[in-house]
């Protein structure tokens, strides 16, 4: 996933964890693309849900009072979603055969949802955050 300046929030937290977030897709992209044993890609997942959890923390932490019903209302079901994808890539792990195929399948799922999600969710969080 290619960083893009159009994914900057400017405000330091949330920033870092987008960037983490891209980040552990490059990684694992290329770990896929060297061969990726089962158990790696069971981490994988778990690895990708726990930090997407984290960073859904950090935002509603940041979220300030006023604009927070609204902006959790379209969060949670944001959250909701990559969570549902990511159960169902369990699933399949658990259940049959993991290809690379599978494995790209699911990065290209997260980071579909990661570049939605910093372009429209967290597109204004900035000026949330500033007028808290």
């Amino acid at each position: 996933m290619i960083w893009s300046k159009k994914f900057v929030t400017n405000v330091g937290p949330i920033d870092r964890q987008h960037q983490l977030l891209a980040a552990l897709c490059d990684m694992y992209r290329v770990i896929v693309d060297l061969g990726m044993e089962r158990e790696l890609c069971a981490l994988m997942l778990a690895d990708l849900a726990r930090d997407a959890n984290a960073h859904f923390d950090v935002e509603d932490e940041m979220m300030p009072c006023r604009s927070r019903m609204t902006a959790l209302h379209h969060h949670r079901a944001d959250d909701d979603h990559v969570f549902r994808e990511l159960r169902r890539y369990q699933a399949r792990l658990a259940e049959s055969e993991w290809s690379a195929d599978d494995a790209r399948d699911c990065l290209d799922m997260f980071e579909r949802w990661l570049v939605d999600h910093m372009t429209h969710l967290d597109a204004d969080i900035h000026s949330d955050v500033i007028a808290a």
